[in-house]
This record gives C-alpha cells, structure tokens and sequence, in this order.
C-alpha cells in the first residue's frame, strides 16, 4: 500500500524513480527556532502539514502499532483523534481555517486487518472536532493528499473493479470529481492550490511517470523535465510555481523547479546524493530534506534567488521535511532512536 508520509521517502509516494545548480550552501539557520514535540504516548510522530497560523497535523505511532491524527495549535496543545471505526489513521493536510483533511483504515470483513482485505476512507476534520468521511464512487482504497483554503479536498483513491488510481477533487459542497491525464493507465495526486490546480505525476502503457497540473475547469497540462526518466512534482504555490523532483537515466533523484510560465530549472543542493521536495510557499521558497555521501538526511530551505539554507534539530540522526507555509515556517520529522515532530520557525 502506497503511504504519503512517514510520508517515507518516496516510497511514500510508492515512486522509487536541467540547469547547473545556482545555491550555496549554509548551515546556518538564522533566527530561526526548532521546536520539537510528540503527542502523549506517542513511540514516533510525523508532523507533516502547517497552515498560516502555525497550526500542524500529523499522525502518531503507538507501540501497540495502531496510528492516530493530530492537530497542534501554535501555543504548542495538542489534540489527538480518529474517525469512527478507524485503527490507522493519517492526517496529511490542514488549511488556514484549521480544517483537517486525511484518510483512514477500517476493519474489513470478519474484521481483518490485512492490505487491501480492509477499507481506506478520506475524511476531513473541523475546528470544532466533527469528523466527515466520504469516498470517490466505487472507491476501495482513497488516498487524501491535500486540502486548501476553499475546503477542497484533492487524493486519489483505487478503483475496486479496475485496480488502478484515478486522481480525484472533492468540492467544497461534496460534490466529486474524478479524472486522469490523457494516456494515464495509474494517476496519483500530491498538492492543490488555493486556485483549484492540482499537481501530481501519471505512469503511461509503457511504465514512464510523467507530471502533470489540472486547472480548476479540468484542463490537464502533461510535462517533463527534459531528459528525465521519471518526472513526479510534489507542490504547488498560488501562483502556479511547481516543485519536486525526477530522476535521471541512472534513476538517480534530482529536484527541480517549474515557473509559472513552464520555465523548469534545477535546484539540486551542493554534494547531494538523494533528494526529496515536499513544499514551496508564495515566496518560492522550496523545502524538503536531502542526503550527503555520510548518509544522513538533511533538512533544507531554498529561497527564490538559491540561497540554501540547511537544518537539523539538536540530537538528530536523520530529518525529514514535509510542508512550508506562507510564513516560512518549516514542519517534519527527525530520528532519534525513534521518529518525532518538529516545527522551525523564525
């Protein structure tokens, strides 16, 4: 089963796929603060989605195995919480009002808990904790990916009677809308935009992954990065500036950036071996986590003009970057003998 988060790596996208790089590298981290956290009872957490107000969600590990959401609101308290008749449950989204969006496990018959002999639901969260679950038609397995300011929902869910993805947008009403790019034999989606758009990649007949973005009347725009053997873009700004990553011949991961007028550039870190996009804000600032020759994941923020600017929380062994909000502020995961939350603000 393909997992967003935990997003892990880019097997959570179940995906194990130029210009010259323009950044220097620093490690300096500015003003900025890290703030570290774990829900109660928590054995690893995975902060993953921030809105404006600093507010994250996420998921939490029990040593009992089961998975649980959480919302922490800016004065560090947290909520924990499930939909009805879950025992797995993500949260992967949040926007500026607070609204919870991810997706669940639920028994399945004879109450098995077993990859795809249970059901996955999507759901979304409101401020006040009433929960709402809703699935595409036909739907056995749905994966929310985001959530925005308009209170759509956008995933992609497995189609029980095909057994492929089909890329799906919730509308603020309930209405949903299902489609794929031309030639899509599996869809998935990753990030939508407060103006409707939707980024993700499509695997073709002859298995090659391509991006694409859906504009809010359905227009779908396929593209590549020249040369890639695997094209998969991970977010998306208001004002259309995509980020991600590809892979190359050698399936070696390379991130990039595509401008708003479809102009795709490399932003590849200094000495990277492995690279991993989850965000980029109305700056243009692009966040994610990359990997150096030692072996040891990085957290990272790129601004605009490629100044790169590198992080860990104190103790860590290993971070992982997964969203950015409009204020800069940087939210995701770090080792340390087990996984746990961190927000770095400035």
């Amino acid at each position: 089963m393909a997992q967003r988060h935990g997003r892990s790596s880019f097997g959570i996208r179940a995906l194990a796929l130029g210009a010259s790089a323009l950044c220097a590298a620093s490690s300096s981290v500015l003003a900025a603060t890290i703030t570290t956290f774990d829900p109660p009872d928590s054995s690893d957490t995975y902060a993953v989605a921030i809105n404006r107000t600093n507010a994250v969600a996420g998921y939490y590990d029990l040593l009992l195995g089961d998975r649980h959401g959480f919302l922490r609101t800016a004065d560090g308290t947290i909520a924990t919480f499930d939909p009805p008749q879950s025992y797995r449950t993500w949260a992967v989204g949040i926007n500026d009002a607070g609204v919870v969006a991810g997706y669940f496990l639920q028994d399945g018959q004879n109450g098995h808990r077993l990859p795809f002999s249970d059901l996955q639901h999507g759901f979304l969260r409101d401020l006040d904790g009433t929960i709402t679950t809703f699935d595409p038609p036909g739907c056995s397995y749905n994966y929310v990916a985001a959530i925005n300011n308009r209170n759509e929902v956008a995933g992609y869910s497995d189609d029980s009677s095909a057994q492929c993805f089909h890329g799906f947008i919730r509308k603020a009403d309930g209405t949903v809308v299902e489609f794929d790019p031309p030639g899509s034999i599996l869809t998935m989606v990753y990030a939508l935009s407060d103006r409707s758009v939707i980024v993700g990649t499509f695997e073709d007949k002859q298995a090659h992954l391509h991006g694409y973005l859906r504009d809010r009347r359905g227009h779908v725009t396929t593209f590549d990065v020249p040369g890639s053997g695997g094209t998969i873009p991970t977010s998306i700004n208001k004002a259309g500036v995509i980020a991600g990553v590809y892979y190359d011949s050698d399936r070696n991961a390379h991130a990039f950036v595509r401008s708003e007028y479809g102009t795709i550039s490399n932003i590849d870190p200094p000495g990277m071996t492995f690279i991993q996009v989850h965000g980029i804000n109305e700056k243009n600032k692009v966040a994610g986590d990359y990997w150096l020759s030692t072996g040891m994941a990085h957290g990272f923020v790129r601004s605009a003009d490629g100044k790169l600017t590198t992080f860990d929380p104190s103790g860590a062994s290993g971070t992982e970057v997964f969203a950015i909000n409009s204020n800069s502020s940087v939210v995701g995961s770090y080792e340390n003998g087990s996984q746990h939350g961190f927000i770095r603000s400035k």
